[in-house]
């Protein structure tokens, strides 16, 4: 039933996405922030922040055919956050520009194989504004449960979620790893929650260490931010979730997004002190 769940929605999807035409990585329109939205215009002061990942990125809201990324909710309220700064600070916080780009249905694997296509689009934001992302932040691995079994399959799926952050680190841009979310199926599939536990754990001490090697050698390190999801439950009646369960209302996606604001701020403060 989850597969075939997915399977309609990724269909649905794709027959909508065909419509699309591409233009530029960002924009400073306040426009749909989907990176495949916008023009070139690009202020150098803005702090660039890159959201990828699946369906929960791309905003994805069943039965609804309309996406409500929670990346816009997290560009207006750091903006709103940079407003409120004391006139010393707003020269360098006075613009948070986020992009997104989600591909629904697709596991890490997917998204850590060529196909995924992040190395190409961090290479375009880079082409279009002279300078990667700031930060990437990545959230992955929720598709992958349905296909988990076993601890060693944990430790793939592990593995592939790393893949995506280290595509991001080779080109020396730093990351946030949010934890893979809860859902109804966890709730009603004790073992999915317990594989997608063991996962979240792998990833958090994987984080750490990229922590700690770029704070005890000289050598300029990119590095992971572990951060849990900000919804830490399935609650169908707290309004933030879809009907499936699994993806999230527009006021879900609105919470994650304004929930989220703070903590990348601080993220993005902490990276500067370390570098």
């Amino acid at each position: 039933v989850y597969l075939l769940a997915h399977s309609t929605l990724v269909l649905q999807y794709f027959i909508r996405r065909m419509q699309l035409t591409t233009v530029a990585a960002f924009s400073t329109s306040s426009s749909p922030n989907n990176i495949n939205s916008g023009t070139d215009v690009v202020s150098k002061k803005k702090n660039k922040i890159f959201c990828f990942g699946d369906s929960l990125t791309q905003g994805t809201s069943p039965p609804s055919f309309q996406e409500y990324p929670y990346s816009k909710h997290l560009e207006y309220t750091l903006n709103l956050i940079a407003a409120n700064n004391d006139d010393q600070q707003k020269e360098q916080y006075d613009s948070y520009m986020v992009r997104y780009y989600g591909k629904p249905g697709w596991t890490a694997k997917q998204l850590a194989s060529s196909e995924g296509n992040l190395s190409p689009l961090l290479d375009r934001i880079q082409s279009s504004t002279n300078e990667y992302p700031s930060i990437v932040i990545i959230l992955a691995g929720t598709n992958d449960l349905a296909y988990c079994s076993s601890e060693n399959q944990c430790h793939d799926i592990f593995q592939s979620i790393t893949k995506i952050h280290e595509i991001c680190h080779k080109k020396n841009i730093d990351t946030i790893a949010l934890s893979i979310p809860s859902s109804a199926w966890q709730s009603s599939y004790k073992n999915a929650a317990f594989y997608s536990k063991s996962i979240n754990e792998k990833i958090e001490t994987w984080a750490m260490e990229t922590k700690t090697l770029a704070t005890t050698t000289e050598k300029k390190c990119p590095i992971a931010h572990f951060v849990e999801f900000p919804i830490d439950a399935y609650v169908r009646s707290s309004g933030y979730w879809a009907t499936d369960g699994l993806h999230f209302s527009p006021e879900g996606y609105s919470f994650i997004g304004k929930s989220l604001a703070p903590i990348v701020k601080n993220v993005m403060d902490l990276n500067k002190k370390i570098k």
